[in-house]
């Protein structure tokens, strides 16, 4: 058993290297033939319980700016690296300020002076932290200000209404929402309704009039999740029900993930589940769903949708497949990068062809299955060669791969335009409303 990120720390976790720590001392220089003592005075273990403090106060600079400026969290190899910096940091800041501080004979002859400068420097160390602790306030206030005044205003071509000209603003104000330290929050909040990998089962919710003449399935991934905020403002202007089935890190299909075969989710059995389950409603009109295609499988996943969008469809429920959305730059995070480069903003972007170039298997089970409706909005997230991260004041993903709710918001009306050019092929227009 060791301690991982889901241990609670500070918590109960602290009281083993705490309890180990007062131990060691209270147990003082021991001696007989199980006493570490010869261990303990090896001159590379005295130098570095020497400088053990200052090491404590580099560790963790040194980690954090190599995850700012690499985007990732270190492998072994850069580990032992990183441990290297942080010796030879703590080495330099022990040897030429610590030692020479202590030593200095204005202060170390005279007790009164020693707890003056001590008074000093603890002052001048909290106002180093405050200060611009209450000024990044200041500015966030004022983020938040605008950020929300932007949003109830909405100007004309904010969000993906600028994607034609690929403008990244659509006005003169240049604030930019979600802002990029809130993006993570700009997603569904649905709660129970979207399982965990791990989950053995999918969950089924319902959302909207009970009994309504037209009833949609959103089932997918995450990226199925994501275009919520695109299809419940159009159920609810026409009156329809929504079920979902939602569950991350499992796109609807049969075929199995790397993931699952290394035991770390469970989508197979669920997923099978969420087909039955569909067939024996009675009531689903139609299904649309949506999948992650950066995902690794270990078999054909378009083979795997295609399995399954044909059973639905010799039932007579008609499918509605999403073309994946766009990946952003890998090298950083689209939020961070904008965060960082807020006026060269064509940095944090990606070419068209690079960001879709795991995008294959939904347009590959569409061809397997030609009954099938593609969905393609490609060209309200890219110009014809570039994806940029943010469009018309929207900062357009909310994480790695994610879209935020805001930019999903902005394409309501063109969502509803294209689900309805596909329900009227189908002769759903009188029971749908389209």
């Amino acid at each position: 058993m060791g301690y991982d990120d889901r241990t609670s720390f500070p918590g109960l976790a602290a009281a083993v290297p705490v309890l180990g720590t007062m131990a060691v001392i209270l147990a003082g220089r021991t001696s007989g033939p199980l006493s570490l003592h010869r261990l303990v005075d090896v001159p590379a273990i005295q130098w570095t319980g020497a400088v053990s403090y200052s090491l404590y106060l580099w560790h963790w600079p040194v980690l954090a700016f190599f995850i700012l400026i690499g985007g990732n969290e270190p492998g072994p190899l850069e580990s032992v690296g990183l441990l290297g910096l942080g010796l030879l940091a703590a080495w330099g800041s022990h040897r030429f300020v610590e030692t020479p501080a202590r030593h200095w004979r204005p202060v170390a002859n005279s007790t009164p002076r020693a707890l003056a400068a001590g008074a000093v420097a603890t002052v001048l160390t909290a106002a180093f932290a405050v200060v611009p602790t209450v000024g990044q306030r200041q500015v966030a206030a004022a983020q938040e200000k605008a950020a929300t005044s932007l949003i109830a205003e909405r100007p004309a071509g904010f969000g993906a209404a600028s994607i034609d000209t690929g403008a990244a603003f659509a006005s003169a104000n240049r604030q930019i929402v979600p802002l990029p330290a809130e993006a993570a929050a700009d997603k569904p909040e649905l709660g129970r309704c979207v399982g965990e990998p791990a989950d053995a089962t999918t969950p089924e919710c319902e959302f909207g009039p009970a009994g309504a003449r037209f009833t949609i399935a959103l089932v997918g991934d995450s990226h199925a999740v994501q275009w919520w905020k695109a299809l419940e403002p159009v159920a609810a202007d026409h009156g329809w029900t929504i079920v979902t089935y939602l569950k991350n890190s499992c796109a609807f299909t049969a075929a199995v993930r790397t993931g699952q075969q290394e035991g770390k989710i469970d989508c197979v059995g669920a997923n099978e589940a969420t087909l039955e389950r569909l067939l024996r409603r009675g009531d689903i009109d139609a299904v649309l769903t949506a999948g992650w295609t950066g995902a690794a499988f270990h078999d054909d996943p378009a083979a795997g949708v295609a399995a399954y969008w044909t059973r639905l469809e010799d039932a007579g429920i008609p499918v509605y497949a999403i073309r994946d959305t766009p990946r952003p730059g890998r090298d950083q995070r689209a939020r961070d990068c904008v965060a960082a480069h807020p006026r060269q903003l064509d940095r944090c972007g990606q070419d068209r062809a690079k960001a879709f170039e795991e995008d294959a298997w939904i347009a590959d089970g569409q061809r397997l299955e030609p009954r099938v409706g593609l969905l393609d909005f490609s060209d309200r997230f890219c110009t014809a060669d570039f994806c940029p991260a943010v469009v018309g004041n929207v900062l357009v993903y909310r994480d790695a791969h994610h879209i935020s709710d805001t930019y999903i918001s902005t394409l309501v009306p063109v969502f509803e335009r294209r689900l309805a050019d596909v329900l009227h092929a189908d002769g759903f227009d009188d029971k749908a409303g389209v």
